[in-house]
């Protein structure tokens, strides 16, 4: 007995010894534990910084942070204030010896060891492999939406129908200008972002036959029509959407019921059909075509109005009479609550004196007296802007827009040769001068809301169809009466009483068989045609005050020009004619533009050069075309424009006899008497290099030019004219000798494979400045080393590139430098973009001294220079060890594949600025270092470095050596690889 006691008294002793022990630790231990404690803070300060930059990372990427980090972030800055103030205990306790101090040692102790435990914890799991999650973005309207409770609550209304798989077909209703086809593209944004739906289509209805909704919906699905036939295209348009698994169709603007089996839109009621939206102004719309739900966007309430009128017209109510707020006020009531028109009007007022003000309140409050058709209200309000445009000649233009199709981007060059014909600019000598008025104008409406931006770009415009339709009920009456009837499916021509009264018909889209002999429109001025099938005979005799006559996809029989002696402006686009046709065209004695696109000759017309006051001839699309007859070019001694734009065979067809018995190459031939026609000014050509060797072959008088030697790059007409460009392609220095007059006056200067030059000054251009220059490409010249090397050039040239802007050179294994020569050749204030890449010679890219002339740098992009020592490099004594260069508008650096083991950015001790930096983008540089200032005034150094330091949220590249910065705002939030110094 006595035995088993002392063995469970033993067991109990040796139980107790380990706790004992751990206890004494805590007295006698204290500064073993204190140390620990400290590590323990460091650590788990150290993984909470990496958190906290994991998820600045994270934001800046505009992703959620998950809860559980943000738990943990706030679990970990609880533990460390804990921790820190236990540390500033336990230090007060270590430096006192008194042993009344020995419990509260022995308490904090324990406490601290506790403390490191869950620490420990903490940091373990603080190695998150994500911190957050992508966030759904906020709604951002597409441009032009109206933001208010009205439009927001119908929004969010359709988006949640179209979330609902019970709804196939859903109806947005509303009056006209109230924002339907605005809040449908927002919506499909939305969709898009959501990703609701795998595939969203959207086809524009309106008025388009059904031929045309299929090859706007197949167009979006990329999808090709081998059949003409409506039926068997809406057959294999099916098919496609049937295959798709989850479609959204948007049908804009429906006007009347539509067959969806005839369009080729699967039934909804099938597994595999769409789910289909449509807007229409008439809910009975809606209704015949099915709709499960109907949603209404109305007009925006009195408060939403004036709040919408105040932005557009720029009206601040603390600044402004209580007088003027009211008229205002009384302003936006008048429209209505429809946004297009507050947009329109206010645009129109914005600015305007008190008395236009007072002016224009009295016209939108006279509209609601005037009776319009279809109830279309808007109408007369839209009417005041446009009686607010200054002057018949703009007023006249906004009109010529309507004879354009809907939604149709329409070319401002076309409107300017229109309004040309149409005397709008008789007092200008010239069209260059009249597409620069034209521009103008345009801008004028577009400030106005009349005409709205194009997506082919700022020398297009388009018309909002309420808008359109505007100026269609405007030329209704009065001084100008337009029939316009597009996509009317018209057989014949369209009857009507008012025939002596039209000064404009525009019929496109239409399949009319034949003009009938006879027809009488003594006014008539502008007449657009689009796939009549019979043009012929006299069919023009009634109509000689027409001007300005467009023809496109008509087939030509005989007809009699020589009635339309008025005629200013011809277009023939796609027309199927007889070489006899064009007999009569001489007779065309006032005719001073003429277009030809596509016809399918073979020989150019001889009567064409008896038109003697001829001033525009426009060739494109012509690859029939073999020859132009000798010695006819030079008999248009008028003529101040000439293109010739994919035409590539006018010049090929062999060899000539002159009257002096010679033979001479009709391209050669045709090409000088081109550069000796007296009042030529504007030349848009596409010609081969072999056409340009001939002799004394020089251009002279040109202020407009678009010359593209060999490579047939040019774009569309409606994009390069009254430009000054130069395209020179693999060929020699010899290609430049027809051109050497236009290079001082160039602006876009393009050398792809030419050789035979190793710079562009003096080599290329030996006379002076090139201070028009504003693009520079060269690309594959083998023997360029430096572009511009003004070494030995006198100061008195006074040569600058104050104008260029953008400079692009891709492999040139010869080049050494860009710049070469005194500071003062160089002032680059308007350079904004350089690209530089495969210059395996490269030693540097800007001499030091040159680079406070960068004041509108923008972007910097620099790849696979395997010698590129430094961007800045001290050039000779110029240069100060210790100064400063400041970029104020640099946004992005990028850099790759630059292998020289010094490589630095700057050379010497350079200070750099730069105040509005996004981003440093850096792909394999495994030893470049650099070192600026952004908007703080600490030096920032962005350090490439080994694979394992960099943070993985910072690597964009498959290279260990890539990484990119977008810039933070504060210290904090700059990423590990780039570090602060005070």
């Amino acid at each position: 007995m006595a035995d088993q006691i002392v063995s469970v008294l033993g067991e109990v002793a040796e139980l107790l010894v380990e706790p004992t022990k751990r206890q004494l630790r805590y007295i006698f231990r204290y500064k073993r534990i204190l140390e620990e404690l400290r590590e323990a803070i460091r650590k788990l300060k150290g993984t909470q910084g990496q958190v906290q930059k994991d998820v600045e990372v994270a934001k800046g990427n505009a992703e959620k942070i998950r809860d559980d980090v943000e738990d943990w972030l706030k679990k970990v800055q609880t533990a460390v204030e804990g921790m820190e103030s236990l540390e500033n205990d336990l230090q007060q306790l270590s430096s006192s010896c008194c042993n009344a101090n020995w419990f509260s040692r022995y308490m904090s102790c324990r406490k601290a060891a506790k403390e490191v435990i869950e620490a420990t914890k903490l940091a373990e799991n603080g190695h998150l492999a994500k911190v957050g999650d992508p966030a759904p973005l906020p709604f951002i309207p597409f441009k032009g939406f109206v933001s208010s409770d009205t439009t927001k609550a119908a929004f969010e209304q359709v988006l949640e129908e179209l979330k609902d798989d019970k709804v196939s077909v859903i109806g947005l209703y509303g009056m006209g200008g109230v924002g339907k086809t605005t809040l449908a593209k927002s919506l499909r944004e939305k969709v898009e972002e959501l990703k609701l739906f795998d595939t969203v289509v959207w086809a524009t209805v309106s008025q388009f036959d059904t031929k045309s909704i299929q090859e706007q919906i197949a167009e979006e699905l990329r999808l090709k029509f081998d059949e003409s036939n409506v039926m068997k295209r809406a057959s294999r348009l099916m098919v496609r959407l049937q295959s798709e698994r989850n479609t959204l169709l948007i049908l804009d603007d429906v006007w009347k019921p539509l067959d969806f089996t005839e369009i080729g839109i699967p039934q909804v009621h099938d597994n595999n059909g769409c789910k289909i939206m449509l807007t229409t102004r008439k809910k009975d719309v809606c209704t015949s075509m099915g709709c499960q739900k109907m949603v209404q966007l109305s007009v925006l309430t009195e408060d939403e109005a004036w709040a919408l009128f105040k932005v557009t017209a720029g009206i601040s109510e603390d600044r402004e009479s209580s007088t003027f707020i009211d008229v205002a006020k009384e302003a936006a009531k008048e429209c209505q609550g429809l946004p297009l028109a507050i947009v329109i009007v206010g645009k129109t007022l914005k600015g305007k004196s008190a008395s236009e003000w007072s002016s224009a309140l009295d016209k939108l409050r006279n509209a609601r007296f005037v009776n319009v058709h279809d109830g279309e209200d808007i109408y007369p309000r839209i009417k005041v802007s446009f009686d607010f445009l200054n002057g018949k000649k703009i007023q006249s233009c906004f009109l010529l827009c309507s004879l354009f199709p809907e939604d149709y981007e329409i070319p401002i060059e076309d409107l300017t040769w229109i309004a040309w014909g149409l005397g709008l600019f008789e007092y200008y000598t010239t069209m260059g001068t009249a597409r620069r008025e034209m521009i103008v104008m345009m801008d004028t409406l577009r400030n106005c809301g009349l005409v709205l931006d194009a997506e082919a770009g700022d020398r297009f415009v388009k018309l909002h169809d309420i808008v359109r339709d505007t100026a269609h009920w405007i030329a209704s009456d009065g001084e100008n009466i337009f029939m316009v009837k597009h996509n009317a499916e018209l057989e014949s021509w369209p009857k009507d009483n008012r025939s002596e009264c039209y000064t404009a018909i525009s019929l496109m889209h239409n399949s009319i068989e034949e003009i009938p002999q006879g027809l009488a429109y003594p006014k008539l001025n502008t007449l657009f045609m689009q796939g009549v099938r019979k043009v012929c005979g006299s069919c023009f005799r009634e109509m000689n005050a027409l001007k300005v006559l467009r023809m496109s996809h008509c087939q030509l029989f005989q007809v009699s020009f020589q009635f339309l002696t008025n005629l200013q402006t011809l277009e023939l686009n796609k027309c199927n004619f007889m070489m006899d046709d064009f007999s009569s065209i001489k007779n065309l004695s006032s005719l001073e533009i003429l277009r030809i696109r596509d016809v399918g000759v073979s020989e150019f017309p001889y009567e064409i050069f008896e038109l003697k006051n001829l001033k525009v001839l426009q060739l494109m699309e012509l690859s029939s075309l073999r020859s132009i007859s000798p010695q006819a070019i030079s008999r248009l001694s008028n003529l101040k424009e000439f293109c010739a734009l994919d035409c590539p065979n006018f010049l090929e067809n062999g060899r000539f006899e002159d009257h002096d018995g010679r033979f001479e190459e009709q391209g050669k031939a045709f090409l000088t008497e081109l550069s000796k026609l007296p009042r030529l000014k504007g030349l848009v050509l596409e010609i081969h290099e072999k056409h340009i060797a001939a002799t004394g072959l020089i251009f002279h008088t040109l202020s407009t030019f678009n010359i593209s030697v060999t490579s047939g790059y040019l774009e569309d007409f409606s994009q390069i004219i009254d430009t000054r460009t130069l395209r020179l392609e693999r060929g020699n220095a010899r290609l430049f000798s027809p051109f050497i007059n236009l290079l001082p006056s160039v602006e876009n200067l393009h050398l792809d494979y030419c050789d035979g030059f190793q710079n562009i000054i003096p080599d290329v251009h030996k006379g002076g400045d090139m201070k028009d220059l504003r693009n520079l490409d060269i690309i594959r010249c083998p023997d360029v080393e430096c572009v511009f090397d003004l070494a030995h050039v006198e100061d008195s040239l006074g040569i600058t590139f104050s104008n260029l802007t953008d400079l692009y050179l891709e492999d040139l294994d010869k080049l050494k430098c860009i710049w070469n020569g005194p500071s003062q050749h160089f002032r680059h204030q308007s350079l904004r973009n350089v690209y530089i890449e495969d210059c395996p010679n490269l030693e540097y890219v800007f001499p030091v001294h040159i680079g406070s002339s960068l004041l509108h740098l923008e972007k910097l992009s620099i790849t696979n220079c395997a010698a590129l020592k430094h961007v800045f490099a001290a050039y000779g004594s110029d240069g100060n060890a210790d100064m400063i260069i400041e970029l104020p508008k640099l946004k992005i650096i990028e850099l790759s594949r630059m292998l020289q083991e010094n490589f630095n950015f700057y050379s010497r001790r350079y200070h750099f600025i730069f105040p509005i930096l996004d981003r440093i983008i850096v792909r394999e540089l495994p030893h470049m270092t650099m070192s600026f200032s952004i908007d703080t005034n600490a030096a920032v150094h962005a350090k490439a470095r080994a694979e394992g330091e960099m943070s993985t949220q910072a690597i964009t590249s498959t290279s260990s050596n890539g990484f990119v910065w977008a810039r933070g705002d504060t210290e904090s939030t700059l990423p590990p690889y780039v570090e602060a110094d005070d």
